[in-house]
């Protein structure tokens, strides 16, 4: 089975939204911060890839959602990505 992603490339990738988003959560407008990764779409890849990633990446992946949780993101916007 060949991979669809480079798994080296994904895990910088996932640590810099992780740390992004890690920020977020002491700023003080943090959902202005997270936009960009706090949409339905976005996080629904997030949940795509925790079915197919390395246990490490999983772990990146639940920092980052743990992350969104902690700034208090709207459930709606879980609620549509599950859907998606």
């Amino acid at each position: 089975m060949s991979r669809l992603y480079n798994n080296k490339f994904l895990k910088r990738m996932l640590k810099l939204v992780e740390l992004f988003t890690s920020i977020a959560t002491a700023s003080s407008h943090p959902l202005s911060m997270v936009q960009r990764v706090a949409n339905p779409y976005s996080l629904s890849s997030l949940f795509n890839l925790l079915l197919m990633v390395s246990s490490e990446n999983k772990i990146l992946i639940l920092k980052v959602i743990h992350n969104l949780i902690e700034i208090h993101l709207p459930y709606e916007v879980f609620e549509e990505a599950v859907n998606i």
